[in-house]
């Protein structure tokens, strides 16, 4: 078997991308939401907690933090992506330098013996979802995960990602930078 006319590749990320769950399910993109442990409780983003509840959240002075998804969500994912004839699996996960999120893929991915090629962004945010939208154009249109990697990568190595915070005070309390800085 090769080419996804043949195969059938299922494109998966994680919240991190900043794309909503239903806009996920409209693009037929599978979307894993990443933990955010904000005073030692722990919400599933945009499951148990929405960017509104969290920005609430940031301006009450929470030090909210980030944790890969957690590992049922992966495995039932996995299982259900076997169930439903997937032959592999495409992931374009928050970038390995911030989450674990590659490793724990790959451990669902092996048990349910579903060939899986993570990708690497390097990034987070607009980067993410860009590639991750722009992968499963390609699978639609037929294209193999070798041919997809050689047309996302060089891109992928192209961008860049430059993030601007509203407020300074919370990469201070967060320890990102130092008193000085921040003033």
């Amino acid at each position: 078997m090769e080419g996804s006319a043949i195969m059938k590749i299922a494109v998966i990320s994680d919240s991190g991308c900043g794309m909503s769950e239903k806009e996920a399910q409209e693009r037929g993109i599978f979307i894993l939401p990443l933990q955010l442990i904000i005073n030692d409780i722990s919400y599933r983003d945009g499951v148990d907690i929405q960017a509104d509840d969290l920005y609430a959240k940031l301006k009450e002075g929470a030090l909210p933090k980030t944790s890969m998804p957690v590992m049922s969500d992966i495995d039932t994912l996995f299982h259900q992506l076997k169930e439903e004839g997937y032959d592999q699996a495409i992931a374009i996960p928050l970038s390995t330098g911030l989450s674990s999120t590659t490793q724990s893929l790959n451990i669902a991915a092996e048990m349910e013996d579903l060939p899986l090629t993570c990708i690497e962004v390097s990034s987070t945010c607009c980067i993410e979802k860009y590639v991750t939208i722009q992968v499963k154009k390609l699978v639609d249109a037929g294209k193999t995960v070798e041919e997809i990697k050689a047309i996302i990568l060089p891109k992928i190595a192209a961008s860049g990602t430059l993030i601007y915070p509203n407020d300074l005070n919370h990469l201070k309390r967060g320890g990102r930078l130092t008193p000085v800085a921040a003033s």
